[in-house]
């Protein structure tokens, strides 16, 4: 596999430079970006992947996380609505605008989306741990 030991960043800045119209590599780098806590370039990025591809379900949901965890919460809520007029059905944008509105603490009763998306499977639910657990094999080199 190309690229074992070497950062995440490196390779995705590779990927956006032998082809800047890749929406995946943007959207990765951006994910890097906001783990590092560089929200908006992070941002960025992931609105320029959601132009790259605009009918990406996950591109889509991912910038309503996004914009969740940058702490705006009515783009956030948005963004899940945009993404659920894609596919009313797509159970992560109603997980993300069901965050959105808890972050905005609006009720249950308010909210459908908030009640589907607290009767989905633990297995159709983004998984609440972002962050690596152990330190990837990359750092201290």
């Amino acid at each position: 596999m190309a690229g074992i030991g070497r950062p995440p960043k490196r390779n995705t800045k590779l990927a956006i430079k032998l082809s800047p119209g890749y929406a995946t590599a943007h959207l990765w780098y951006a994910w890097h970006l906001i783990l590092m806590g560089r929200n908006s370039e992070g941002l960025f990025e992931l609105t320029k992947a959601e132009s790259l591809d605009p009918l990406s379900l996950i591109i889509s949901a991912d910038l309503a996380d996004a914009l969740c965890i940058a702490h705006l919460f009515d783009e956030a809520v948005q963004q899940s609505k945009k993404t659920l007029q894609m596919d009313p059905n797509f159970a992560i944008a109603h997980y993300e605008l069901g965050q959105a509105f808890e972050q905005k603490h609006i009720t249950m009763k308010q909210s459908p989306s908030f009640r589907k998306r607290s009767r989905l499977p633990d297995t159709m639910a983004p998984s609440t741990q972002i962050a690596p657990t152990s330190t990837p094999s990359w750092e201290g080199r």
